[in-house]
């Protein structure tokens, strides 16, 4: 048996005894409460209305069809910024940006709960990394003075995924305009929730992910188009990878112009707010109230594990989120709200976890 295999072993074994084992298990036909389609468009059927072609190599080989540069284009007119350039996935897209433009002798600030992907992505380039405080605009304008005169990105998420909270982007855009830092905006969450208001002459780089609200699968980097034809030129997870297959692109295009969407958005945040009024007297919620991301934190982890088993008994899909994904002592119920949840399922959720 190879050497590494010890090493492997010890490490499951770790992870068995500090209850943090993970293994991927099959939810069929539960109220869904943990997926990331917040509208309900991955419930939508989809039928390609044109001809496909896969191309099955890298855009820059064969896979740049008709398709793709419509769908950039429209996308670009849509967040009204200068380009998109489509991705294979928000993590590919995360690591792609991060990892090809920050060089040695930049620095790099980020917030301390930035997605894991942005943190592969840190790992991928020479700049200085430097964490700042959760959502404090001080702490990063201190930063932001120390490192005056290097070249600076700035790197937040416009809601965060755990927490469910959103970032002060006006006070952070405004800190990155005045110190002169390039601002990169991980909008996983948002997206498609809440209209992206981007100022005009933006230079702001945005990753926009179609596997959340969109209901569908792939990401696009929106930003100036200096630095999409730089992407093009010096991105690997862009150059090296087969392109989205037509099949991908005409889906994307089908949820994102759904004339459901803005009905879907109203049900949402009706749900949001009965599940605020149901669930705030009983637990104190981490996440902004406007948030379809609500999380209840519990800091007994044995307590946690029972009320989830619990709820998957009832066939409530609601997981319980563990160190290392959040940090020691932060462990919670993460709970999704969705525009096709009912009052009748809410108050369900509420009973299960507090019978």
């Amino acid at each position: 048996m190879p050497s590494i295999y010890k090493r492997i072993f010890s490490a499951l074994e770790e992870r068995i005894e500090q209850g943090n084992f993970r293994k991927l298990e099959h939810f069929d036909s539960f109220l869904d409460f943990f997926s990331n389609d917040y509208l309900g468009l991955a419930r939508i059927p989809f039928t390609p209305t044109q001809q496909l072609h896969f191309g099955g190599s890298s855009r820059l080989i064969a896979g740049t069809n008709k398709c793709n540069l419509s769908l950039e284009q429209y996308l670009a007119d849509l967040f009204q910024t200068e380009s998109a350039l489509l991705f294979n996935s928000g993590y590919d897209a995360n690591i792609g940006v991060l990892g090809t433009l920050p060089q040695k002798g930049d620095v790099v600030l980020f917030d301390s709960l930035c997605h894991a992907s942005i943190r592969e992505g840190n790992k991928l380039n020479y700049a200085q990394k430097i964490k700042f405080k959760h959502n404090d605009p001080q702490h990063l304008e201190q930063l932001l003075k120390k490192y005056q005169g290097q070249p600076i990105f700035v790197v937040v998420e416009s809601l965060y995924s755990m927490d469910g909270d959103f970032a002060p982007l006006d006070e952070v855009e405004k800190l990155c305009q005045q110190y002169n830092a390039q601002l990169i905006i991980d909008e996983a969450h948002r997206a498609g929730c809440f209209d992206l208001k981007i100022p005009s002459n933006d230079s702001s780089i945005r990753i926009i992910t179609f596997g959340k609200a969109f209901g569908a699968h792939g990401a696009c980097v929106l930003s100036p188009k200096m630095i999409k034809d730089y992407l093009i030129n010096f991105c690997k997870p862009f150059i090296y990878t087969t392109a989205l297959p037509d099949y991908s692109i005409q889906h994307i295009q089908q949820n994102i112009t759904h004339q459901s969407i803005t009905n879907a958005r109203k049900e949402l945040f009706d749900n949001i707010q009965y599940f605020q009024e149901k669930f705030s007297s009983s637990f104190q919620l981490s996440s902004d109230a406007l948030s379809p991301i609500q999380s209840i934190i519990i800091h007994d982890r044995n307590q946690l594990k029972t009320i989830e088993k619990r709820l998957h008994r009832e066939k409530i899909g609601v997981k319980a989120i563990f160190h290392p994904t959040v940090p020691m002592n932060q462990e919670r119920l993460r709970i999704s709200i969705h525009s096709f949840n009912t009052k009748k399922e809410i108050n369900l959720l509420l009973d299960t976890i507090t019978p």
